[in-house]
């Protein structure tokens, strides 16, 4: 097929003279879409890329209230949390040997204090006696004194509880309070740091599936790191799990158009050098505007995204495909590599994980760019575990809106946000 594309170009070429008038790509046009000398998308250069990550020191506070003892019971079998939360510490030990601290937490108001060791904490967990019955314990207090006593460029923070607002009785009315003061606490700090949401799950005295959650802080490239080792965690103890972020900082994903496979014939695809020599212009020839349409794949990695942006289901509902009309269309969205895959296109479907198929029925101007983004969707299951008026339904989270609408506050998301919204590819007629 590529020696096809190539007789075919120089066949158009020599046609060229004969009575067709050619496309003018004036500088307006270059301008307005944003093209260098060779018609490629010009790379936005404001946009840096995240760091290499540098961690030194990882805090894990454990919510150690009357309200977690469910999940650490002194009985058999051992819980999910009690399986799991054991691992995730294990994990980031192995890899961060002597810069792990961690810090129960029994009451919210007094001073928190370090566990004298890890392996302490380890037992604690699985025989049922790190957590206390007695004890009053609010979240944006939790959470405030850990903003304000162990935010470091180095470190990242993880912050293990249920969740549960669990003040006296006095101070129950403040519960209603928890957005702003979250919003309050956090709102100092958002420029710089990101926010991970993890949701599991575990037995929980007679419950079969109680809520519990990791919330994790940090710089955005160590965030993302320590992540990666929860999530193997995870997947090894074959648990399920849900998650949410704030702050939204990722690295532009890899993309490029596969420039010999299912491409339409009256079209060539270019590598660009300024994107690392990847496909992002397409050249179409004697277009006959009516009777002529485009297709072609772009290829995208998504590996370093989070899980549940992956999904067909989440891709189909939220990548942003512009300018979005009748006649530029998304026609396929599937993490399998396409039916017929060129062999010179090989490499870049390996560094890739979904294609993207792209409809075009018209091009009116000489020079058209579409854009491709993720946009981030709030999640259902925020929702759908919230509790409006028991705390003692331990299949919900009393009060958990409230909690994820502080973080919502806090960063400001746009709405639309995006994980992503820079990806361009330009379209040339001639």
């Amino acid at each position: 097929m590529k020696y096809n594309i190539i007789f075919y170009t120089i066949f158009l070429f020599l046609i060229s003279g004969c009575g067709r008038k050619p496309c003018e790509l004036t500088q307006e046009l270059i301008d307005k879409n944003k093209l260098d000398d060779n018609y490629c998308p010009i790379v936005d250069t404001t946009i840096k890329p995240l760091p290499n990550p540098a961690i030194n020191e990882i805090n894990i506070f454990i919510d150690a209230s009357g309200s977690m003892t469910g999940f650490m019971p002194t009985t058999r079998p051992s819980t999910d949390f009690q399986i799991l939360v054991p691992d995730i510490i294990s994990s980031l030990e192995t890899e961060f040997n002597g810069k792990i601290n961690i810090y129960p937490i029994y009451n919210s108001k007094s001073p928190m204090k370090k566990s004298s060791s890890v392996s302490d904490v380890h037992k604690g967990i699985i025989d049922g006696t790190l957590a206390q019955k007695a004890g009053d314990t609010y979240i944006p207090t939790m959470l405030d004194s850990i903003y304000k006593g162990y935010f470091s460029p180095n470190a990242v923070n993880i912050f293990i509880s249920d969740c549960i607002y669990s003040p006296n009785n006095k101070e129950k009315k403040y519960a209603e309070q928890a957005t702003r003061e979250i919003r309050q606490s956090i709102s100092t700090y958002t420029n710089d740091y990101f926010t991970s949401v993890f949701c599991l799950f575990s037995q929980f005295n007679k419950i079969a599936k109680s809520p519990y959650y990791l919330i994790v802080f940090g710089k955005p490239e160590n965030n993302h790191h320590i992540e990666n080792i929860i999530e193997n965690s995870i997947a090894n103890k074959k648990q399920n799990y849900f998650q949410t972020h704030y702050g939204l900082k990722y690295d532009r994903p890899f993309y490029s158009v596969l420039p010999y496979t299912n491409i339409s014939a009256n079209c060539i695809a270019n590598a660009c050098t300024s994107l690392a020599n990847t496909y992002a212009n397409v050249e179409v020839y004697d277009w006959k505007s009516g009777n002529d349409s485009l297709f072609f794949w772009i290829a995208l990695d998504l590996k370093n995204f989070p899980e549940y942006t992956k999904s067909g289901e989440y891709l189909k509902k939220n990548l942003d495909f512009s300018p979005s009309s009748k006649d530029i269309t998304i026609t396929e969205i599937t993490s399998s590599v396409p039916k017929g895959l060129d062999n010179h296109d090989k490499i870049i479907a390996n560094s890739s994980t979904h294609f993207v198929r792209v409809k075009v029925l018209n091009i009116e101007e000489c020079a058209i760019t579409i854009h491709l983004g993720l946009k981030y969707d709030t999640p259902s299951w925020i929702n759908d575990l919230n509790q409006t008026e028991s705390e003692s339904n331990g299949e919900k989270t009393f009060g958990l809106e409230r909690l994820m609408n502080g973080f919502t506050e806090a960063y400001k998301q746009s709405k639309p946000a995006y994980f992503f919204n820079n990806l361009t590819v330009s379209i040339i007629k001639k």
